[in-house]
């Protein structure tokens, strides 16, 4: 199903638990800066970073509303003829944590990544963040590799992967853009 089109125009509005799921647009990027700096200390997505993210056919931006209110995101990146998707980051506003964003991100992302032909997905996550890893490992994503100072000197990532029903691909291994904190709490 890759045909070169842009990712995210691929992607349409969600309704998962209550929360909708929606590609993000540009007037989102200043409320998805303020989550990404409520979220995490380091290695933070700039505001033009973000911006460029809404224009890149390969990186589907997806933002959970709730009240109308952009409560969450979730990054992933998709390649061409690529069987494996990476959501590259997952984050929700700390007060809205525990409602069901994280989970309807997670949920939307894995149906986008399905939707562009990969068989599976994989992310990096700190094992230090409990939620995050009760959540993936309920939704089935499996240990594969542990990556040491992925986060900084003594800052290790846990790689997960989760196949789809038609999985043929292998561990791929990639370390290209140390990013995924993954900080869905939800």
């Amino acid at each position: 199903m890759r045909d070169g089109g842009g990712v995210t125009d691929r992607v349409t509005d969600r309704v998962i638990g209550g929360v909708v799921v929606r590609p993000a647009r540009e007037e989102d990027v200043v409320r998805l800066v303020e989550i990404e700096e409520a979220s995490f200390e380091g290695h933070r997505i700039a505001r033009p970073r973000f911006a460029r993210m809404l224009r890149h056919p390969t990186r589907p931006l997806l933002v959970a509303e709730s009240g109308g209110r952009v409560v969450g995101y979730a990054s992933l990146l998709v390649r061409r003829a690529f069987p494996e998707a990476r959501l590259y980051s997952i984050a929700v506003d700390p007060e809205f944590r525990g409602r069901s964003a994280g989970s309807a991100l997670l949920d939307a992302a894995e149906s986008a990544a399905r939707d562009h032909g990969c068989a599976s997905v994989r992310l990096e996550v700190s094992p230090s963040n409990a939620a995050a890893l009760a959540l993936y490992r309920s939704r089935g994503f499996a240990e594969v590799r542990r990556w040491p100072d992925w986060y900084g000197r003594g800052c290790p990532a846990l790689v997960l992967r989760k196949a789809g029903a038609s999985s043929s691909s292998q561990e791929t291994g990639s370390a290209q853009g140390r990013r995924l904190r993954s900080d869905p709490e939800s």
